[in-house]
């Protein structure tokens, strides 16, 4: 078959990139979140938004390259995640490894790394030059179960009945109350991201990079833009922490229901902490407080990935909870800049979860 044409994406593409995501079963989007996803990230500036095979005057593949910014001390480098292979399950034969390769072989970018690549891309991507990256770190994520009951009568309901797949069930809207202001400890306080500004997420990236480690780039407009999702009426939460005044956390939360007959859960997509004494208290005080939060709206449970990213203290804090293991490695990099492969340890907000999961249907607009 034709290799076809592999080009840019551009906005005319994505009524055929809505409909092969669609057959593909990948979450659906809307086309406007398409292209919200694909064309109003700040961070694009100069980078390709991803690209499309085009065959026949038709497209039959895509991949989406979403970009961001690190700083490491004064520096500040230009990386990249590959998402969203998708092609046609008719026409596409053989265009997503075509697709794969050309986001390896891009320029202008420091790194290029996949963080969330299925059991099928784990297989192909170190045969074209992304080696498996992170190990056991990569492939474990955490799960606190927040109702616990509810976990283990849908088991049993499913095991009896076996209801068709596609049947949605649970569309419950829950309220969180993570968009308001708390003090969930008595010298820590989190508030919404409405009620922070640039100066006070300035005062947190200084901490952070005080550590010499790869910080991403993160300011409101980056992050209003990761909210502007416009697919979605609620449940993405920014909470911004200060510990005796003092911004220690930046956390976002996302409540998600994967598949049609499963449980929603809380995925927590972003988590910039400091990591001296003051800044453990205050992550502890915050991820008990999105536990709490979640055992009173009944969500099923909390889950957290790259784990070993968080202090082991905040953890355990946390109280028991699964640990959950992948049998491939679902993160692959390309390194181009010394400095980033030492520098960098990956974190939820460095994957593309904010935009991956499936939104549930209460809060679908």
């Amino acid at each position: 078959m034709a290799r076809g044409e592999i080009r840019p994406v551009t906005p005319d593409d994505i009524p055929a990139i809505t409909r092969i995501v669609r057959d593909c079963g990948f979450p659906e989007r809307s086309e406007a979140g398409w292209h919200w996803v694909l064309f109003e990230n700040p961070d694009q500036d100069g980078i390709p938004s991803g690209w499309v095979c085009e065959r026949g005057g038709a497209v039959v593949g895509l991949i989406g390259n979403f970009a961001s910014r690190y700083r490491i001390g004064e520096r500040t480098l230009r990386a990249a995640i590959g998402h969203t292979l998708v092609t046609d399950l008719s026409a596409g034969r053989q265009a997503g490894i075509t697709l794969a390769r050309h986001g390896l072989r891009q320029t202008g970018v420091d790194v290029y790394s996949t963080l969330n690549n299925n059991g099928l891309s784990a297989r192909i991507l170190p045969r074209i030059g992304a080696a498996p990256w992170l190990g056991e770190a990569g492939r474990v994520w955490l799960e606190w179960p927040t109702a616990p009951l509810r976990i283990a009568l849908t088991r049993l309901q499913k095991a009896l009945h076996r209801l068709p797949p596609d049947r949605e069930r649970f569309s419950r809207v829950f309220a969180l109350g993570l968009d308001t202001a708390d003090r969930p400890a008595p010298r820590v306080t989190v508030e919404p991201l409405d009620r922070a500004d640039d100066v006070d997420l300035a005062r947190l990236t200084e901490r952070l990079a005080a550590s010499g480690e790869a910080v991403r780039v993160f300011d409101r407009e980056r992050l209003d833009y990761r909210r502007r999702d416009p697919d979605r009426a609620g449940g993405f939460d920014y909470l911004l922490a200060r510990i005796d005044g003092v911004p220690a956390l930046l956390a976002g939360t996302l409540l998600t229901k994967p598949s049609a007959d499963g449980l929603e859960h809380v995925e927590i997509v972003d988590w910039l902490g400091v990591d001296d004494e003051d800044g453990i208290a205050a992550q502890i005080a915050v991820l008990r407080h999105i536990l709490a939060c979640a055992r009173r709206a009944g969500v099923a449970k909390v889950r957290l990935h790259f784990p070993r990213a968080v202090p082991g203290a905040v953890i355990r804090a946390g109280g028991w909870c699964l640990t959950r293991r992948l049998d491939y490695d679902p993160c692959h990099v390309q390194f181009r800049d010394d400095a980033m492969r030492q520098a960098w340890t990956p974190r939820p907000g460095d994957a593309d979860y904010f935009f991956a999961y499936r939104t549930p249907p209460g809060l679908m607009r």
